[in-house]
């Protein structure tokens, strides 16, 4: 991947603008690693830090090469000790097992604790991180440190919840757990009740009237809340009246019947604002990589002799019986179909589809269609969706039978396919015509 967001732990080449983990540090012992936006912290088992990628993400705890607004942090302080790691857009939090706290990062994404108040910059109290400290949680640009006591420590900028001097719905004391949001946190007192500070539009005030903002029902985060869910812009209280309904000796069977049932769709809700809130940032993810699946295609054409690289998908491509006939490859940068790959028995592309995969195998230029038909030899899928890996399908069929393609007769009426798009979620139904 990019050097400059930690696809090249020892920066090899690009040093200038990359953050290096020490040579053969990341070769044995990691336990955990840790993100930000552009850059890792590896967490070894004799509890020592290996911190490497962008220096605007946290990837060079010396700010070397990074900017005025860099706040570094010691070598001695990773050397060992460390029990844990949170990270925001651009900086690190690393919980050491004496409960002190050690920060480095941007100044602004929470990088420095001890920052000078700024409008970006909410310092946490002085001594506050040197001990006691039992979880960190980081949102979007601000952190939130839950101690041992109950109360919490928060630095970062302000409008990301780092500043929680005024929190709304009480003190932040007898504190059990801690939620963020990208732009506010949320703590549950151990009375079930519910403090928030942070943005507004991000859950951080429970009763906002602005523009862009939902209320909680007046009194309903007041008591009895068991967990929180979070979203990008809004908390969700799943609170625990229907499951002690339902538990209550005294109560009718019909009610605790309906009260059992809405504790379930309640739970259902949440778990479906969680997949939604997963798949939007997926889709983010995908656009934001568009750019490094090209430099992989580029990369892979100079090392393998492929006769096509790109997205596989299925086609529009019909017999009047069954789709598809033809798969088809798309340019992951323009979702254009640059070919055709003819199905193979002894090749299973369903399961391939939505991914980049390189075919190799004879070609054949289509007069109809306007494009190359191949007929596969091989397919390699190159990456999945989430988690990249090379997997290899090998055809049987003899070479000599590569190419041996009976092309259309007539061309399609829809558009040039050289210039139609290919949606990457594209599922034809099985026998109608598109």
């Amino acid at each position: 991947g990019s050097p400059s967001r930690g696809g090249d732990p020892l920066c090899v080449n690009n040093p200038t603008s990359c953050g290096a983990a020490p040579a053969g540090s990341l070769s044995s012992g990691v336990v955990d690693i840790f993100s930000s936006y552009g850059a890792y912290a590896a967490l070894k088992s004799d509890g020592s830090l290996v911190v490497w990628g962008g220096p605007s993400f946290g990837g060079e705890i010396s700010c070397t090469l990074g900017g005025l607004t860099c706040h570094p942090v010691s070598q001695a302080a990773l050397s060992s000790g460390v029990r844990t790691v949170a990270s925001t857009y651009q900086a690190f939090a690393a919980t050491r097992t004496d409960g002190s706290v050690v920060t480095w990062g941007e100044t602004d994404s929470g990088g420095d604790a001890a920052c000078t108040p700024t409008i970006t910059c909410s310092p946490a109290p002085t001594g506050a991180l040197a001990s006691g400290v039992a979880q960190v949680r980081a949102g979007y640009g601000a952190f939130a440190a839950l101690k041992t006591d109950g109360t919490v420590v928060a630095w970062g900028d302000p409008q990301f919840g780092g500043d929680a001097s005024v929190p709304v719905g009480g003190s932040l004391t007898g504190v059990t757990s801690i939620t963020p949001s990208g732009s506010a946190f949320s703590a549950i007192r151990s009375g079930g009740s519910v403090v928030t500070w942070g943005s507004a539009t991000g859950g951080g005030d429970p009763a906002c009237s602005a523009r862009g903002c939902t209320p909680a029902p007046a009194g309903s985060l007041s008591s009895g809340v068991r967990s929180i869910n979070p979203t990008n812009d809004a908390f969700a209280a799943l609170k625990t009246e229907y499951e002690k309904l339902a538990d209550e000796s005294n109560a009718a069977e019909s009610v605790k019947a309906v009260a059992n049932t809405r504790a379930k769709q309640l739970s259902f809700v949440l778990e479906a604002q969680t997949a939604t809130e997963e798949m939007r940032r997926t889709k983010a993810s995908h656009e934001a990589n568009k750019k490094g699946i090209a430099d992989l295609i580029l990369n892979i054409q100079r090392r393998a002799d492929f006769t096509a690289i790109g997205i596989l998908n299925a086609s529009c491509v019909y017999d009047g019986q069954q789709l598809p006939e033809l798969y088809r490859i798309c340019d992951p940068m323009t979702s254009a179909t640059i070919a055709y790959v003819e199905p193979n028995a002894d090749i299973a592309m369903a399961p391939m589809i939505g991914t980049l995969v390189g075919v190799k195998g004879g070609k054949q230029f289509d007069p109809a269609l306007r494009l190359t038909v191949i007929s596969p030899l091989s397919i390699d899928m190159l990456t999945q969706r989430d988690t990249p890996q090379v997997t290899k399908t090998e055809s049987t069929r003899p070479v000599e039978d590569a190419g041996k393609f009976v092309p259309a007769t007539t061309a399609p009426a829809a558009p040039s396919p050289e210039s139609t798009l290919c949606p990457e979620d594209f599922v034809p139904a099985r026998g109608t015509t598109p």
